[in-house]
């Protein structure tokens, strides 16, 4: 009696053991990485997880990352991509400033253009989070510095990207769900086609949320200088849309597709829109 007693408690025990372990599990093994500039780190030493042992090369850090991973880059260093990053897992990539805070003015990823061809991100996760960074000179056939199938760009700087031959000078939305929240997009040109900052093809609900959206262009057709929304739930909330211009229109305005009206602005409106939307530009 006494033995049957003993093994029961004892199986309770690794029970309890067992469960406590899975439901730790994934918080336990969430691993924080390191990017630094090759001039502050000679020889980059695997498993990159500390700064001493900080890796130079953003694009392989991202890779050896898994769910809920961090990968932090350290500011006041441009890094030049030679091809875009691809994120697949839930993972978070961002900039670290002083005292561990974003700092997106001095933490810059550049695509090369026009020396090269290269947007800056591809996201494909849900969980998948770019923050923190500005991103300038990407190029691209669409979504010239960001193609998000899944996940969630914050406070980052998306400025001087291009597409040579499609929509989303800045950010292509496309297929799933997630955003673009307190960013400013700026500067950003569409070529012969629409969305010179933002294009949001499919899918939903897409937020463009607490935004600076400015001085973004569509050249040789397309609508929407500032955003364009074609067939996807888009929702837009608190942003300030201004001098973002179309090929077809020298001033701001909204385009609502669906219903062929188009509602001019002034130059320096808060927008707030709290419903979603279907057929939403605004040039």
């Amino acid at each position: 009696m006494r033995r049957t007693l003993k093994t029961q408690y004892l199986q309770r025990m690794l029970i309890g053991l067992g469960l406590a372990m899975a439901l730790a599990a994934p918080w336990a093994s969430a691993t924080n990485y390191y990017v630094v500039a090759s001039s502050q780190q000679p020889s980059p030493t695997p498993p990159w997880t500390n700064w001493g042992w900080a890796h130079t090369n953003l694009t392989e850090v991202v890779a050896a990352a898994r769910d809920n991973d961090t990968v932090y880059v350290t500011n006041n260093q441009t890094y030049y991509l030679a091809n875009q990053i691809t994120v697949s897992y839930a993972i978070t990539v961002r900039s670290w400033g002083p005292g561990g805070i974003y700092d997106p003015t001095n933490t810059i990823l550049s695509g090369r253009y026009p020396n090269a061809i290269s947007r800056h991100f591809t996201l494909n996760n849900a969980g998948a989070t770019v923050a923190g960074l500005t991103l300038k000179k990407g190029y691209e056939s669409s979504g010239g510095s960001i193609y998000l199938q899944n996940g969630l760009v914050t406070n980052c700087i998306i400025v001087s990207n291009v597409t040579y031959s499609s929509a989303g000078g800045g950010v292509y939305m496309i297929t799933g769900a997630g955003g673009v929240w307190n960013c400013t997009i700026s500067g950003n040109w569409a070529s012969n086609s629409s969305g010179g900052g933002v294009y949001v093809a499919s899918g939903g609900p897409w937020w463009i949320a607490n935004c600076t959206i400015s001085g973004n262009s569509t050249v040789y057709g397309g609508e929407g200088g500032a955003i364009s929304a074609v067939n996807a739930s888009t929702i837009i909330s608190n942003c300030r849309i201004v001098s973002n211009l179309a090929s077809w229109a020298p001033a701001e305005y909204v385009w609502l597709a669906a219903w062929h009206a188009i509602i001019p602005l002034s130059w320096a409106i808060q927008l707030i829109i709290l419903a979603t939307v279907v057929g939403l530009a605004f040039v």
